[in-house]
């Protein structure tokens, strides 16, 4: 299979619908030289001297993870040696995005002569997810015994139930049977989602909300329309609703997601902005019920006329709709919804079965999807699952989170997380509106090379800051006499050893600054840890010592990243 001008074009449109594009052609023609990236032209993939010439994974992979940088990776990419980058695994969520294109691109309107050379290039991409995006074997599992799992749908996997009366256990999926590469591991029927469109056809609540004039604004709220009709079909229609295999999965609580701790317990969330974001979605949450109050009255006729149990009260309709039940029912939706393109409209829905695998970096689910025109859900295995793998508990990856972020949702964070960041706070916004001539420069370059692109600086897992977050700095701090050089050459070459040295000290004093929004160190929160591991203070029936634990193991890993600063 030889790269042809229809290849560099099926490139070219993914690097322009991909996120960031402009910026991503700036940097793959950026040299140091500006004769030689003149000469580039508009090849930004400098593929077209390579027509002719046999494709090999490694340049797929390069091209497939450029594609599937997103503003947060790209940026932690961003300098004179973005290829040289991008030509190896960046992080595990870029390169699972990066396998999906590379077999896209495979599979896509293959001619008869080129297939054994994609099939041999299928085989080394089976063997690179194998390699670098399965689970390792090690993998502990967080959900029920694999043993007791019980089957669901074809037998591909199996479902793991929580513990009755455990709202501390976990549901998992595991493997039923072997599976070969790219292979369906589940397959729904469109109909059984819960989304805006089922709930319309299947909720005497959906048909109620969608034919009443008045009720209008429940329409108008995505979100706020399943959650009702969540709370309705599991507390109403119970065992006669359309999704009650669905609900009988649901946990019944959340014990470990921040919004349902006491505030006592949300205090030891230090460094992270947790704290505001709950109590203001309790605040949203509390205005909300109060607004439904309102809109009650006229629901219940609209229910009874949609087919709703006709002995519904009022008084049942407004427990149904309490605050404790609506903060269960968002964190449901919070934890376990998917967003989905159906059919080009990108919409939120719970899928029985698949909403109960739990995250990991390393991901065995390669692609979610809905068929179009009506047609099923999806999920698909990225590399082949084994006889090795029979019984054992199967992971998806939710995103590129951060432990923050799978904590304040999800209620658990990973050990060793690879896409966590400490926070580097800089306040460059208002160059842009200076009327300093020496701000303005600042900005100029600043823009030019889309150094602030992403709003917000950070430093990654490793500790080491990024060329980008070094070339902002070095822009900051320059001298007047070095504005010419970094307008000339970029700013990513250093400057005097003076400038050089004043990077290195914001550096630090900003590192310090941020590890001071802690009021413990690090060896502090590892002993606490220690003592919890060997005393087992961190019971699960104690959900102030378990909340204790994540809040420390939490904040350990900024701790650590400034460390290695």
């Amino acid at each position: 299979m030889e790269i042809t001008a229809a290849d560099v074009l099926w490139w070219e449109q993914k690097l322009e619908a991909s996120d960031s594009a402009a910026v991503k052609r700036f940097y793959l023609s950026f040299t140091e030289d500006p004769a030689t990236r003149a000469a580039a032209g508009g090849d930004a993939w400098c593929l077209a001297p390579a027509l002719g010439q046999p494709w090999e994974l490694g340049r797929l992979l390069f091209l497939a993870r450029v594609v599937a940088a997103d503003e947060r990776t790209l940026w932690e990419c961003l300098g004179p040696r973005l290829r040289e980058v991008f030509d190896h695994r960046v992080d595990g969520w870029n390169e699972q995005s990066a396998v999906k294109v590379v077999h896209q691109f495979l599979t896509d309107g293959v001619d008869a002569a080129a297939r054994p050379v994609v099939a041999a290039l299928q085989e080394t991409l089976h063997a690179h997810t194998a390699d670098h995006v399965k689970p390792l074997p090690d993998t502990p599992a967080v959900g029920g015994a694999p043993a007791a799992a019980r089957d669901e749908l074809d037998g591909a996997v199996g479902i793991t139930d929580m513990q009755r009366g455990n709202d501390y256990s976990e549901g998992s999926i595991v493997c039923r049977r072997p599976l070969p590469p790219f292979a369906t591991l589940l397959r729904l029927p469109r109909d059984r989602l819960f989304c805006v469109a089922s709930v319309r056809q299947h909720s005497a609540l959906g048909r109620a909300v969608a034919h009443c004039a008045a009720l209008a604004s429940l329409r108008e709220n995505e979100e706020a329309f399943l959650v009702l009709a969540l709370l309705y079909e599991r507390d109403v229609a119970g065992a006669a609703s359309h999704w009650s295999a669905l609900l009988q999965t649901c946990p019944p609580g959340y014990p470990t997601v921040p919004g349902f701790w006491p505030l006592s317990d949300l205090a030891e969330l230090e460094g992270v902005d947790i704290l505001d974001e709950v109590l203001q979605r309790r605040a949203q949450l509390d205005d909300f019920q109060a607004q439904l109050g309102a809109l009650l009255p006229l629901l219940l006729p609209a229910l009874r006329a949609a087919g709703g149990p006709a002995d519904l009260t009022l008084e049942r309709l407004a427990a149904v709709f309490a605050t404790a039940p609506l903060q269960w029912a968002r964190a449901t939706f919070d934890s376990r919804a998917f967003r989905l393109n159906v059919d080009g409209q990108v919409v939120l829905a719970l899928v029985p079965v698949a909403d109960m695998i739990n995250h990991q970096n390393r991901s065995d689910v390669l692609t979610r999807r809905v068929e179009p025109n009506g047609g099923d859900f999806v999920l698909e295995v990225g590399a082949a699952l084994t006889d090795r793998d029979v019984g054992r508990e199967l992971w998806m990856s939710y995103g590129p989170l951060q432990n923050w972020e799978l904590l304040q949702y999800y209620g658990f964070v990973l050990p060793d997380n690879e896409h966590d960041k400490l926070p580097f706070p800089l306040g460059v916004d208002a160059l842009a509106e200076s009327d300093d001539v020496w701000d303005r420069r600042r900005w100029q370059i600043i823009s030019h090379y889309h150094l602030y692109d992403a709003g917000r600086c950070w430093i990654a897992r490793s500790g080491v800051p990024s060329a980008a977050l070094r070339a902002l700095l070095r822009v900051l701090v320059a001298q007047a006499e070095e504005f010419d050089g970094m307008e000339r050459d970029g700013p990513f070459a250093q400057l005097s050893p003076a400038t050089e040295g004043t990077v290195r000290e914001t550096l630090r004093q900003t590192v310090a600054c941020v590890m001071d929004l802690f009021s413990t160190t690090l060896e502090e929160d590892e002993e606490a840890l220690l003592e919890m591991d060997e005393t087992g203070t961190a019971a699960a029936d104690d959900s102030s010592q378990t909340n204790m634990r994540l809040c420390l193991e939490l904040r350990s890993r900024p701790e650590r990243i400034a460390l290695a600063c």
